[in-house]
């Protein structure tokens, strides 16, 4: 963990250094005479020189601020100099003019006393570092210290502050970034399901050798920003030099093992780790799943339709198309014993006994039967006989440890029936044969399949329906991104029509102003006539009064005429060029008007060809979205298998295509679906709440490891050779923000030297090299950056307390905003790219109009610095946090607060909300992640930071 003492350069007094460069050269009264310094070595830049600059000369010589063009922060720029050359020469201290003021040798001297900054001049022994390093030859040294490495120590655990959360854009997951460690816990189960760890870091060792961290953590410093890429398979996490890129690990298979034919039906052992596979050749293949290991297969001379496992897991039962049972003990595959039954078993499950069965039969009736001692050729009698179906028996599943059992009928209806009474609890419609249902281990939820139906459902156990799901799930979300994307470009189109009137409207202004303008000067042209007749009349006058004092050159009321004649026609040339100006200025307006009109007619076509584009953008999507509806529509085919997590919490089906999708089972919410079979899928069954197997036609079983995994795919920053080594990353401090272009081929990084520079960098993902550096881009450190919804586009804020635009494929900017007092924390794009929000710590939020860079709006109804704002969705309403402790929404077209979101403690850093309100999501200060009904602004629940250990380690540092 490293020391928050961010690498700023002090502030100094070099005034006017550059000023005097090659200036004068006069002895000052309080020369210096330099000292050994004693360092027994070289002088180094960085070490030696760096700091004595930074003390006493970067106030007014700085990248920031560089009077005179000079900077002293490298020795690159130093010897470069300023606006009148060199201020080193290298080799030779007595040339060196920055040498001789700071001896205070020469006038100016430096720094000047006194001075804005308190900087005291050099004492003799900076001095002589100074001179020594001249007379080396001035080199760089061994590198700047903030590049060097770092002597982390632990992070203390007692730090629990959230300074950054993402929502996954499935609206799963949010990822919360605690002091080093990334947590990512699942919205809809409620739960942690992640630590985001970083292998790497446990070679890093304390001073006794012993790892500095356990396993969990994903940074040794700071995580200070979160984001998911648009597609949700990447997170990117930053830290000091750093950025994490984390990959979402898919279809993640426990083992897949092929049983050499079709399989119709599975059961798994109590424990989870065996698998009962039945096969269309009359065959139960036995398989550990633990081990990967097939073990015996149990051969019958009828085709095979179900099995059980019993509750010990040491045998097996299985159900035939021919009315038998059969039970086998699984060890070793040996028959213990086989009755007939009179009826196909179509579902079969063991009772907690572990002597007795329970089979759903072809004739619609459910038949408990006690497992016999000896092999039997007739039929025996029936413990009990259960009807309430009036159709074949299609599935059925004990709820584990009782004798509840849920069945499904070809009749299209689920039942919960009590077996030791045999009463009907519960019954439901499925809308179809159910061809597979499911109970949760509480028994308060249960599920079914109507295979043909091409649904499935998920009850409570009152029979209320909690969620109905089917089709493609991936089809229907690229249908309703479709449906976003043509709702943004029609309101881009009507943007661009409406900016089309204007132009149109400009350049008819502009020709009246131009009709205006020719009228005037038609006007001024005939004004010239009068006055040219009058200076006319004038000179004549003039010219006459001359003659006759010529005449009689002593006569003063001659020369008085002539002294008035003088001043008459003086007089009227002045009014003939003011009518003359006219005439000029009526020909330059008229030159004006015609540029005018040029320039507003070029941004009519400029208009047009935008709003042609536009127009094309709404036909296109729009033509993409009927086809995605129509193959959204077509994918409703058949769903005969379904199951339910033994927590109730996630409902998995599987159909014709063979895959498989998971749902949350309370919502009906799509979570994820799995890639792995080519054939239909005939059969799901989970062995754990985190591990499914499938199994079907294509003659492959699947166990699917279905927990959430993040792998670390690369550091950016880091050596590759030892990627904790960021003393060669590009990146000069604290990443403090970070975002995946929309198509996922960029990541765009922000941060800076504080007080110094803002950074933002253009990664290529495929690379992972910097493809654009933006060094200058602001002048303070950059707190936030965003895409625009086409990547065409990114915005940045910081502390310099401006928005600006970039063009992504030039670099150019497009557009600087400013109104800010104070920093700017955050900002974010409206989706159709015509407004921007920013928010700051001048306790404001600003809504920004993107084509011309002005104000829209200023909200000011925090009474602390607001942290993070976004666009909520395609609408006009806008999500915020501050550290007043209130995350709030408002209307960005009207300023008015909506709604409050009440209930944190301390100071709220980072939130999000999902694009229909219905969440919101915050952290803050106090460690807490609330998430709230955005409808109601109700606190629904919150997820807590981990319990501080008793003694932390001390602050990190260097």
């Amino acid at each position: 963990m490293r020391t928050f003492q961010n690498s700023r350069w002090a502030a100094g007094a070099a005034i006017g250094l550059a000023a005097m460069l090659f200036g004068a050269s006069a002895p000052a009264d309080d020369a210096i005479s330099p000292a050994d310094p004693g360092l027994g070595r070289d002088v180094d830049f960085h070490l030696d020189v760096a700091p004595i600059l930074e003390a006493k000369c970067l106030a007014c010589h700085s990248r920031t601020v560089r009077e005179g063009s000079l900077i002293l922060e490298s020795v690159d720029s130093i010897l470069k100099g300023g606006d009148s050359g060199p201020a080193v020469v290298a080799g030779n201290p007595d040339e060196s003019l920055l040498y001789r003021v700071c001896a205070r040798i020469d006038e100016p001297v430096m720094p000047p006393q006194p001075n804005k900054a308190a900087a005291l001049p050099l004492t003799p022994r900076e001095l002589g570092v100074f001179r020594l390093w001249i007379e080396g030859g001035a080199r760089p040294g061994q590198g700047n210290p903030a590049s060097a490495s770092v002597a982390w120590q632990a992070a203390p655990s007692g730090i629990k502050a959230v300074y950054g959360l993402a929502l996954s854009p499935e609206e799963r997951f949010v990822a919360v970034a605690r002091a080093n460690r990334v947590t990512i816990y699942d919205l809809n189960t409620r739960r942690e399901v992640a630590q985001l760890t970083d292998p790497a870091l446990r070679a890093v060792l304390k001073a006794d050798g012993a790892p500095l961290y356990d396993s969990g953590v994903a940074h040794l410093d700071f995580v200070h920003a979160l984001n998911f890429s648009a597609d949700g398979d990447w997170l990117v996490s930053t830290g000091f030099r750093e950025a994490k890129l984390w990959q979402r690990q898919r279809d993640v298979r426990l083992l897949q093992q092929s049983p050499g034919a079709a399989v119709l039906s599975a059961a798994v052992s109590p424990d989870g780790l065996h698998a009962a596979l039945v096969c269309a050749n009359n065959t139960v293949r036995l398989w550990s799943l633990a081990s990967g290991d097939a073990g015996p297969t149990l051969q019958f001379p009828a085709p095979v339709l179900t099995a059980a496992y019993s509750p010990d897991g040491e045998s097996v039962a299985l159900g035939a198309e021919d009315g038998s049972i059969a039970v086998w003990t699984a060890a070793d595959g040996a028959l213990r014993v086989q009755w007939p039954t009179g009826q196909p078993v179509r579902a079969l499950a063991f009772l907690p006994d572990g002597r007795s069965v329970v089979a759903g039969h072809a004739d619609g009736h459910l038949r408990l039967w006690t497992i016999p001692e000896t092999t039997l050729a007739e039929r025996p009698e029936p413990v009990r006989e259960i009807g309430h179906h009036s159709g074949e028996i299609l599935s059925l599943q004990l709820r584990p440890g009782t004798q509840e059992v849920v069945t499904g009928c070809a009749d299209g209806q689920i039942r919960r029936i009590n077996l030791e009474s045999g009463a009907l609890e519960v019954a439901g419609p499925a809308e179809g044969p159910a061809t597979a249902v499911a109970i949760a281990a509480d028994g308060e939820r249960h599920a079914a399949a109507a295979g043909p139906a091409a649904k499935a459902r998920v009850w409570k156990r009152d029979g209320q329906q909690l969620a109905e799901v089917s089709g493609d799930p991936a089809a229907a979300r690229k249908a309703k991104r479709l449906e976003d994307d043509l709702a943004v470009a029609r309101a881009q189109a009507g943007h661009a029509d409406e900016a089309h009137k204007q132009a149109e409207k400009d350049v008819a202004e502009r020709e009246a102003s131009l009709k205006t303008a020719n009228e005037n000067r038609e006007k001024a042209v005939q004004a010239l006539e009068e006055p040219r007749k009058k200076v006319a009349d004038a000179e004549e006058k003039l010219n006459q009064a001359r003659e006759a004092l010529a005449a009689n050159p002593e006569d003063e009321g001659l020369k008085k005429q002539v002294t008035d004649a003088e001043a008459a026609l003086k007089m009227e040339r002045d009014a003939l060029q003011k009518a003359q100006d006219a005439v000029v200025s009526a020909d330059r307006a008229i030159d004006l008007s015609n540029q005018s009109i040029a320039a507003a007619k070029q941004a009519v076509d400029m208009r047009q060809t935008t709003k042609i584009a536009a127009a094309e953008r709404v036909q296109t999507t729009d033509e993409q979205l009927k086809a995605a509806r129509e193959l959204s529509q077509q994918s409703a085919r058949p769903t005969p298998a379904a199951a339910l997590s033994p927590d109730g919490a996630t409902l998995a089906t599987a159909g014709e295509e063979g895959r498989i999708d998971l749902w949350d089972a309370g919502s009906g919410r799509w979570l994820e679906s799995l890639a792995g079979h080519s054939g239909p899928v005939r059969t799901l069954t989970f062995t754990g709440a985190a591990s499914l197997l499938s199994a079907g036609d294509d003659q492959t079983f699947v166990h699917w490891d279905i927990r959430p995994h993040w792998r670390l795919a690369a550091v950016l920053g880091g050596k590759p050779d030892n990627s904790v080594d960021v003393s060669e990353s590009p990146m000069v401090d604290r990443v403090l923000c970070a975002a995946f272009s929309p198509d996922g081929t960029l990541l765009a990084t922000g941060g800076g030297d504080p007080s110094r520079s803002g950074e933002v960098l253009l990664w290529d993902l495929s690379t992972r090299q910097v493809v654009r550096s933006l060094p200058d881009r602001h002048s303070d450190t950059v707190f936030g950056l965003a895409f625009s919804r086409d990547g065409a586009r990114l915005a940045t804020s910081a502390a310099d307390k401006f928005v600006k635009v970039t063009d992504v494929a030039t670099g150019a900017i497009l557009r600087a905003c400013e109104g800010h007092t104070a920093h700017v924390l955050g900002v974010a794009w409206k989706q159709d790219g015509s407004s921007l929000v920013s928010c700051g710590a001048d306790n404001a939020i600003k809504i920004w109009n993107v084509e011309t860079g002005e104000q829209r709006r200023t909200i000011s109804n925090y009474s602390k610095q607001v942290t993070d704002v976004q666009y909520i969705g395609l609408s006009d309403i806008l999500v915020s946090g501050s550290g007043d402790t209130n995350v709030k929404f408002h209307n960005a077209g009207n300023g008015g607060n909506t709604r409050t979101f009440g209930g944190s403690t301390d100071y709220v850093y980072s939130v999000a909300a999902t694009p229909d309100e219905r969440l919101v999501i915050a952290g803050g200060e106090d460690g807490v992640v609330r998430v709230w009904d955005g409808k109601n602004g109700q606190l629904l629940f919150q997820f807590d930071p981990p319990a501080a250990d008793e003694a932390s380690p001390a602050t990190a540092a260097r």
